[in-house]
């Protein structure tokens, strides 16, 4: 026979209801409830799918910026742009050969 509060813990498991975990997040946050009711939600399909996309649900509750692969190229082509435009805004004080010495 098993523990009765292991037994306790996998009937509550089963049997919790929308409403349950409604009451218990109650005095939360509502992005971290939000978070939690999906993450605790009785039908699977509707909790998420990936740790990935909770991941990102959570940076995104957290004001985190998430950033791709795709983005940073996108942002480091507008800064290389952006120093590109202006130094083509000012002259060189000194040409490469007065630079270099030998």
């Amino acid at each position: 026979m098993g523990s009765p509060l292991l037994e306790d813990a996998i009937w509550r498991a089963a049997t919790y209801t929308q409403a349950d975990v409604d009451r218990l997040t109650a005095n939360l946050y509502e992005g971290l409830r939000v978070t939690i009711r999906k993450l605790l939600h009785p039908v699977p399909g509707e909790r998420y799918q990936t740790a990935g996309e909770l991941a990102e649900h959570l940076n995104r509750w957290l004001g985190e910026p998430t950033f791709t692969p795709a983005d940073v190229l996108t942002e480091l082509k507008s800064v290389m742009d952006e120093a590109g435009r202006r130094m083509a805004g000012t002259e060189l004080q000194h040409s490469l050969a007065e630079n270099t010495t030998a």
